[in-house]
């Protein structure tokens, strides 16, 4: 998606449910070679013009994360809140935690937490989303995770 460091795969959208579900391997480095600019320009900004908001991210594959500012961040969020929308980051490794709150990207997208530890894999898409929609919502009821 025209990072040299960072990859992804897009996993699953539900243009009725207005999700999309996409996986990270590599490393975000925002910082040299502004992977958030590309993937907001290059995916992102084309999955919310097609109506999607909610947006899980898959990062037990990202190995490092270098921040730059949270300007992409911001707009993304601002893209995605008035239709009630959000972004949530599942499975980041402790240091790319730390680097992501170092960057104030806590204020944008949710990530840590209950969002840790996510045994994805073995939900099928829409009970995924079903999960983290609960979880965005504020339920503090423990769910499949």
């Amino acid at each position: 998606f025209g990072s040299t460091t960072l990859y992804l795969k897009i996993i699953f959208v539900d243009y009725d449910k207005h999700f999309a579900i996409i996986e990270f391997i590599g490393e975000w480095n925002d910082c040299i070679e502004n992977d958030i600019m590309f993937l907001k320009r290059d995916i992102i900004d084309k999955m919310t013009a097609q109506n999607i908001y909610k947006f899980i991210l898959i990062c037990d594959n990202v190995l490092n994360f270098h921040g730059s500012d949270d300007s992409y961040y911001e707009e993304w969020w601002e893209d995605v809140r008035d239709e009630g929308g959000w972004v949530c980051c599942l499975n980041t490794a402790d240091h790319v935690e730390q680097e992501m709150k170092l960057m104030r990207l806590q204020y944008f997208i949710n990530f840590g937490g209950v969002l840790q530890d996510v045994l994805w894999r073995i939900h099928l898409p829409q009970t995924l989303f079903q999960a983290a929609e609960m979880l965005m919502k504020g339920s503090t009821k423990q769910l499949i995770f």
